[in-house]
Order: C-alpha cells, then structure tokens, then sequence
C-alpha cells in the first residue's frame, strides 16, 4: 500500500482526470475501498462460520436438554439434524446412539456406537464402550455385552463410576447367558469396588439368572445345558413393531380360552380406550351422521385425524403442548406435553408413582399416528426388579384387554410386547432398566392404516427388506 501510495504522489497532475488540484485523500480513496472490499470479502465466510457454529452450540445443548428429561424422540431429532451438518462430531453420535438404546433401537445404536468410537479419541470412548454394553444387553447378546463392558473397564480402570457402573453390566451380562459362576466372579469384583451396589444388583442379577438358567439334563446333557444361541443382526424397534404387525391378520384373532375368560370379566371397551374413564359405548358401535365409523378416541384424543384437534384440546385442558421445531428423518413430527402429577389424561397404565410422565403425540401427513405416555422412575434401586414387576402388570392388562400378545420379547434390562387386536389399533409397550437405576415406560397406541402407510412410505421399509 505504501508504494503505490509513492507512485501515485509523484504522476504529474495533468495525468490525472477531474477538474482542480489533485487531493491526496482523494487518492486514497481507491485503495481504502479495495482494502475494505479484501477485509469484508476475506471476514464473511469467517463471520458465517463462526455464526453456524454458535448454532450448531445451540443445537447441540437444547438436545441434551431434551435428552435429559428422557424426551428421547425430540433429542434425536435435533442430534441427528446436528450430525447432517457436522458428520463428525463425535459427542452427537455418541448422544444420539444413548436416545437410540433408550428407545429400543438396538441396530441404530450399535451402529452409532461404533461410530462415535471411531471419532472420538482414546479414553473420551470409554463411555461409547458402556453403551455398546447396554445395547447388546438390551438385544440378548449376553456375550458381546460382557466384551464390551470389559473393554470399557479396560479404557478407564481409574474411572471408578465408569468401572461400578460396567461391572454391573458385568454381572446381569453373565446372568443373562445362566452363566452362575462368572456371574458370582464379576459379583466379587464389584463387591470389592461398591460393595452396596453389588448387594442392591445381586438381587436383580439373581431374578435374570433364575430365568435364563440351563435346562435340566436330559438324555443329551451337553445339549440341554449348551448356552442359549445369541441373535444375530440386532433390530430396531419400529422393525419388531412391523414384523409383529405384519404377523397377524388383519382381524381380530381369537384369545386363548384363559384370554377369553379373563376379557368377559372386563367391561366393554370405553370411548377413551385404555384410559380410566367410566364404559360408555364402544368405539366400534358409534356412527358418524354420514354412516361412518367414529374416530377411535384415546385418552380423551382422536387417533387418526388431524393433529390440530387434538393439540386444541390439550391447550384447552391447560396442557403446555411442545411441537419439536424439526421433523424427524422420516418426516413426521413430535408434539410433547408434560402431564401434571394427577392429570386426567395420565391413564392407569403408567401409574402415578412415576417421578415424571410426558404425552407424546406423533403427527404424520398432519395427522395424528400414535399417542404414547412415557413414565420414568429414577434411580431405582432395583431397576430390574422394578422393569419385571411393570412389564408383567401392564401386559397383563393389556392382555386381557386385547387378547394374545402378537409379538413379546425380554432380554432383561429391556422388555416389549405388541398387540393387533382389529384393522385399526396398534397397541405397544416396552419397558427399559438403566444401570443407573432408571427405569422407562412406553405405551403406545397408533392408527394402524395410518402406521401401515407411515411404514411404507420411510426408509425404514427398505431396511427390513
């Protein structure tokens, strides 16, 4: 700058254009110009990089906000809408795979696990180790979930929650497979760490034991105590919805004798279908005045029909309804509502005792797909004890309400059972134990044509292909 400004003072002023003497400012201006074009031109991919990373800080902390009231479905939305833009960021993967093994997803969150491993660097994965652990714990890999806690203790072996919390993995892994002496060995090992949490998991470790011991010798000992063959590929939950769905006929199937004689002592299904309220007519019987059946009501909401109603009257109860500010993946869309403690809308089946309850309501092609209550208890001494005793009162009464389960699982920390009772319901309950002593409750209930529809039209299709 210093040398043109040189040259330009010693031209002759008659080489100059404009009338007057030549003015030296007038001779900076040109080059001021051209500096602030190079500054502004070379700033604003800086000042817009700076201003998309302050949104994706954004992003990132209002989905660990979602995540850590147990709104899994909204966090995952946004971490996952993070990772679009940042592919690599270890922290969201890693995040997003815990909503993926909360929320069942098994093959999702091993896969994101492994992702997040690959990305983040040494001793910052030892917590990703963890959560591969739960997730090959909550799909029955009892073996693979004992390498991976074993690894994580191997990360971090100064790490004395990480280790507490791994080795209870430990003990209810080798429960889960009958293996009573390796479970007694990982026993001993955490006694000598946390000698109250091992007291408090012996007697979870001891009911998983007591359900997945080997058969009793027959004429081919060898074979009768040969350990249970693991599944392979891990599934997720809205591909074991599907399968279970598609498992049934598209009408109602006869209940067991025992089914049948426990649903005649029930009264006839009310308006709001699994809520409290008193029987009222059914459903089914009711017609609209164009002769069209009524829409299916559900706590008090009609499943099946524009969202809008539905949210309407949340906010008319007083009822602060959240709709996500993004869709998921698949396009549709989360609407969430914090129930008061003694809502009417908080049906018996998620129970009171609960520390927290959320109404999520999901919206597909501007409808309402499906309701779900999720109640969560934390730390539960006995988390496992406590997933047990839920998930056998609830599909009990979901059994003797809709008759044989289409579809049932328990892996031990993670339990789910479907039902298809018509053409048009789709009931699902999953109950999930932490190692941290929580404890998660899910009961669903979609529109099936519109679940059926939502199923074909996502990419979720494909994978089960």
């Amino acid at each position: 700058m210093t040398m043109k400004t040189k040259t330009l003072g010693v031209l002759p002023q008659t080489a100059l254009k404009g009338p007057g003497p030549f003015s030296p400012l007038f001779q900076r201006i040109p080059c001021l110009a051209l500096l602030f074009v190079t500054l502004l031109f070379l700033l604003t991919p800086l000042s817009l990089s700076f201003a998309a990373a302050s949104s994706n800080t954004t992003l990132m902390e209002r989905a660990k906000n979602l995540y850590s009231i147990q709104d899994y479905n909204n966090a995952l939305t946004l971490f996952e809408k993070l990772l679009t833009m940042e592919p690599e960021n270890g922290e969201a993967w890693d995040y997003a795979s815990w909503c993926h093994r909360y929320l069942g997803n098994w093959n999702q969150a091993r896969q994101g696990f492994e992702r997040a491993e690959t990305l983040l660097p040494g001793a910052e994965a030892k917590w990703v180790k963890v959560g591969l652990g739960e997730t090959f714990l909550g799909a029955g890999q009892g073996g693979n979930s004992a390498r991976a806690f074993s690894e994580a203790i191997e990360l971090a072996p100064e790490d004395n929650e990480l280790v507490v919390r791994s080795l209870k993995g430990l003990v209810l892994a080798r429960a889960s497979m009958g293996e009573a002496p390796q479970m007694e060995e990982a026993l001993n090992r955490l006694k000598e760490k946390d000698a109250a949490a091992a007291e408090i998991i012996k007697n979870d470790a001891t009911t998983l034991l007591e359900k997945n011991k080997p058969a009793e010798p027959g004429k081919n000992p060898e074979e009768d105590e040969s350990p249970k063959p693991e599944p392979g590929e891990l599934t997720d939950l809205s591909a074991r919805q599907w399968l279970a769905a598609k498992s049934v006929v598209w009408v109602k199937k006869p209940a067991s004798p025992e089914a049948q004689a426990a649903q005649d002592t029930v009264p006839k299904e009310p308006v709001n279908d699994v809520s409290v309220a008193e029987p009222t007519s059914s459903p089914e019987d009711e017609k609209t005045p164009e002769g069209k059946k009524a829409p299916l009501v559900v706590w008090g909401l009609p499943v099946g029909e524009p969202i809008q109603a539905a949210v309407v009257q949340l906010v008319g109860e007083e009822i602060e309804v959240q709709k996500n500010e993004e869709p998921t993946k698949f396009g549709s869309w989360f609407y969430t509502a914090k129930l008061p403690y003694f809502s009417s809308l908080l049906p018996e089946l998620a129970r009171t005792d609960a520390d927290s309850a959320l109404l999520i309501l999901e919206e597909y092609q501007e409808k309402l797909l499906s309701i779900s209550v999720t109640a969560t208890w934390k730390e539960r001494k006995n988390s496992i004890s406590l997933k047990e005793e839920l998930f056998v009162e609830l599909s009990g009464k979901l059994g003797q309400k809709y008759g044989p389960s289409a579809g049932l699982n328990d892996n031990g920390i993670f339990a789910e059972a479907q039902w298809v009772p018509d053409d048009k319901r789709f009931i699902a309950l999953e109950v999930t134990a932490g190692l941290d002593g929580q404890v998660v409750l899910n009961v669903s209930y979609s529109d099936l044509p519109g679940l059926s529809v939502f199923w074909e039209e996502t990419a979720q299709t494909s994978e089960r292909k």
